[in-house]
């Protein structure tokens, strides 16, 4: 078993963790305390620290087998991504700028996810029906 998944809190797998809202997320999940261990893939290396874990990685062939892929929780937001492949690096940093302070919007599984965590959050957690 990875020990990833052997440690109390949180981990986390962050992408877009190199971008102006992405690098403000990065920062507040290494600062709280419920997180434990961050993965934030990226294109080029990022400077070391505690709790961080970086890999650079090809986005186009990325390892199916690594075990950062077992992690509790996962923060995606490919808005800034999308804005760059249409409108170019300019309108991308623009973007960067402009939402740097906004939380990123709520995922396509949002409603499942609060689900299973009002069902864990009732349970004391050796005895929850539910482990993820």
């Amino acid at each position: 078993m990875s020990d990833i998944l052997k440690k109390p809190g949180i981990s986390l797998l962050l992408v877009g963790a190199t971008g102006a809202v992405g690098s403000r997320v990065l920062q507040a999940a290494l600062a709280d305390p419920r997180i434990w261990h961050v993965v934030a893939p990226t294109r080029r290396p990022l400077p070391e620290q505690p709790g961080l874990e970086a890999p650079v990685v090809d986005f186009s062939a990325l390892p199916g087998d690594a075990h950062w892929w077992q992690v509790d929780a996962v923060i995606f937001g490919n808005q800034s991504e999308r804005i760059s492949q249409q409108d170019g690096l300019e309108a991308f940093a623009r973007n960067e700028r402009e939402h740097a302070d906004e939380p990123l919007p709520a995922g396509p599984f949002r409603g499942v996810l609060s689900a299973l965590h009002r069902i864990q959050a009732a349970f004391p957690s050796d005895a929850s029906p539910i482990r993820t």
